[in-house]
């Protein structure tokens, strides 16, 4: 079977199109990839969209690894270690607090304002609906 020029030609045109898809697929899918395990950059995103979230986790973690791991790792508390807690706690509570109520009322005033009291109260019920 002789093969004529167009015939050489057309193949040459599939092939230069068959590579040109399959890098443009490759360069995706290698995006995609590089993406999905940039773990850092995921937890990053995710932090920024949920602040109250993690505030309140990194909370709840720090709180949990101050009651297991003393009596699991076999540290004694003295008194004078429990009174610089104690102290401390006293004076960042509240600035983390404040730091927290802020956070949350530049997301969701809605939210900020029940936590203030100053949140409208709801409708009366239109009369006759009882």
């Amino acid at each position: 079977m002789a093969s004529t020029p167009e015939s050489i030609r057309e193949l040459r045109r599939q092939l230069s199109a068959s590579r040109a898809h399959l890098a443009q697929t490759s360069s995706g899918i290698s995006e995609s990839i590089g993406a999905s395990l940039d773990v850092p950059a995921r937890v990053r995103r995710h932090v920024a969209a949920h602040p109250v979230k993690w505030a309140v986790l990194a909370l709840a973690g720090g709180v949990v690894a101050a009651r297991l791991l003393p009596p699991v790792l076999g540290l004694v508390r003295s008194a004078a270690s429990r009174r610089l807690v104690g102290t401390l706690l006293t004076t960042v509570a509240p600035v983390a607090l404040r730091a927290g109520v802020n956070a949350l009322a530049s997301r969701r005033p809605d939210l900020a304002a029940f936590f203030h009291g100053d949140a409208p109260h709801p409708p009366e019920p239109p009369p006759g609906d009882g």
